[in-house]
């Protein structure tokens, strides 16, 4: 038995969602930008408790000020403004930076503990860095709110 397809509901012009619809659904809410400054917050304050506290496996380096702070918030930063081109919401963009910058710290644990330096391990600079991976994600989530807020601007829209 043979029936006629239902034809798709037909929506009023009223109803079609549009691009500037589509585009305030890609953004974060502020409520959320909101909860996601207060992860990261509470992320670094977790990440230099346990620089001070670690062993052998996590680095001791405590330090806000050093010039591997400024290079961890430039490159998660940069790797932010770069991952625009392929990832579309700006949470996996983050999460992106952040899976990114733990790579980047297991790499060099690794090559501390079996190649160049094994006798540093818990000394600030050695180890799996928690406070360089929350600088990573906090400058991503910086460059998420500074450019949001820029589009903003340039469309004219208040924020």
């Amino acid at each position: 038995m043979y029936s006629e397809p239902e034809s798709a509901p037909s929506l009023s012009p009223a109803e079609v969602p549009t691009t500037q619809d589509r585009q305030q659904a890609l953004h974060l809410a502020p409520a959320k930008t909101r909860a996601l400054g207060i992860a990261v917050l509470i992320i670094l304050a977790l990440a230099l408790c346990a620089a001070r506290a670690s062993g052998q496996f996590l680095d001791p380096d405590h330090c806000l000020t050093c010039r591997d702070v400024v290079q961890h918030a430039a490159g998660g930063a940069v790797l932010d403004v770069a991952a625009r081109l392929v990832i579309k919401r700006p949470a996996q963009r983050v999460a992106f930076v952040a899976f990114t910058g733990a790579v980047v710290e297991l790499a060099q644990w690794d090559v501390d503990v079996h190649t160049v330096r094994p006798s540093c391990l818990g000394k600030p600079g050695c180890g799996f860095g928690l406070k360089d991976l929350a600088i990573d994600v906090a400058a991503a989530v910086a460059a998420e709110v500074v450019i949001s807020r820029i589009s903003a601007l340039l469309k004219g829209r208040k924020t």
